[in-house]
């Protein structure tokens, strides 16, 4: 959560250096972008390494 907010400051300010004042409007985009996309990414891998976690454990099970 704390990498999407700082996104939200740090894309504007390396686009302006970058493109201006169209810089700025594409860093905040990109700052909005990375707010929704972050935390729905971190969310996808949680679900997906507790699955894969599952499925070792129960493949050990199987193993005894």
């Amino acid at each position: 959560m704390g990498s999407g907010l700082a996104g939200v400051v740090q894309q504007p300010i390396e686009e302006t250096k970058k493109g201006g004042v169209l810089g700025f409007f594409l860093g905040t985009a990109k700052g909005m972008a990375g707010l929704v996309v972050k935390p729905l990414s971190g969310t996808l891998d949680f679900f997906s390494l507790t699955s894969e976690g599952i499925k070792n454990t129960a493949k050990d099970d199987e193993q005894l």
